[in-house]
């Protein structure tokens, strides 16, 4: 279950960390084992709860998520709220990193996106803990601004790495080698509504990276340090709550 760029709560595939060019058998064998739907056999009580979650999420948005993840500091600035193990500010040094990585997501977006993301900023990057399918992956929170305090966007950044059943498969093509397009590539082409923010980043070295993007100047940062490791996986709040 996820919101939509429409603001609709949709059920649809949302897990694409393991999508893979393989034998369709595969897909109908997993389709088949949870064909099942939990909801309709549920009791009254837990389909009230189901009902309340789908209201929260409803009216879930950038602002609503603000104040429950970040704090105004004195100058008058945003900054993330340490609430470790789940959210912990990022050291200077790597915030810095992920910013040059966002300077390069936007380069794959489409040119509207990318037209927005220009009068964004970055504000804060906070290191956050991901679900347990993704343990041992980095996943970063970036906080950005457009006009003003009152227009943040969030964007979460997020590792790629081989999916398990690639050993048992033939060569990737050449355009899938790299694990965030890859992995950006299938939740664009298969669920019904994708995040118009999915984007990954690109590298010289062919390594599988993946940052946030901003063309603001006021964001840029002259770092040619590149962040190995990192694919492109980027969503707006209402799939960081």
């Amino acid at each position: 279950m996820y919101g939509t760029p429409q603001r609709e709560v949709v059920f649809d595939l949302n897990d694409f960390d393991e999508t893979i060019m393989g034998p369709w058998e595969w897909d109908l064998k997993r389709l088949v084992a949870s064909g099942e739907n939990p909801i309709a056999k549920a009791d009254p009580k837990s389909k009230a709860v189901f009902r309340k979650t789908l209201a929260k999420a409803m009216h879930t948005d950038n602002h609503a998520l603000m104040p429950k993840v970040a704090d105004r500091k004195s100058n008058g600035s945003w900054a993330f709220r340490d609430d470790p193990p789940v959210l912990t500010r990022a050291e200077k040094s790597t915030k810095q990193k992920v910013i040059d990585a966002l300077n390069r997501y936007s380069l794959t977006l489409p040119r509207g996106r990318r037209v927005m993301l220009r009068h964004y900023h970055v504000g804060d990057v906070a290191h956050r803990v991901v679900g347990v399918g993704s343990d041992g992956t980095r996943a970063y929170l970036a906080l950005l601004f457009g006009n003003g305090e009152t227009d943040p966007l969030f964007l979460q950044v997020k590792e790629a790495i081989a999916p398990a059943h690639l050993p048992f498969l033939p060569p990737l093509l050449h355009e899938f080698r790299h694990h965030g397009k890859r992995m950006v590539m299938g939740q664009r082409a298969l669920p019904a509504s994708s995040d118009p923010m999915l984007g990954f980043r690109r590298s010289t070295d062919g390594i599988s990276t993946s940052e946030l993007a901003n063309e603001s100047p006021s964001a840029t940062i002259r770092n040619s340090q590149k962040v190995t490791q990192f694919v492109a996986h980027f969503h707006i709040c209402h799939k960081l709550s």
